[in-house]
């Protein structure tokens, strides 16, 4: 099964809530490129990552 993470800015007064956003790129992947398992990481365009980037 194909799978794919990834890292999701979503920026301040977004339309819908980030539970709909993330789930609307569920299903694009799943439909546009059959990936089957998603795990995605929603942030904000001020995150900064804690840590060694990888």
């Amino acid at each position: 099964m194909p799978a794919l993470s990834g890292h999701v800015v979503i920026e301040d007064g977004a339309e819908g809530s980030s539970d709909e956003t993330l789930n609307r790129i569920k299903r694009m992947l799943h439909y546009r490129f059959s990936i089957g398992h998603s795990t995605l990481q929603i942030e904000s365009p001020d995150y900064q990552e804690f840590g060694e980037i990888h």
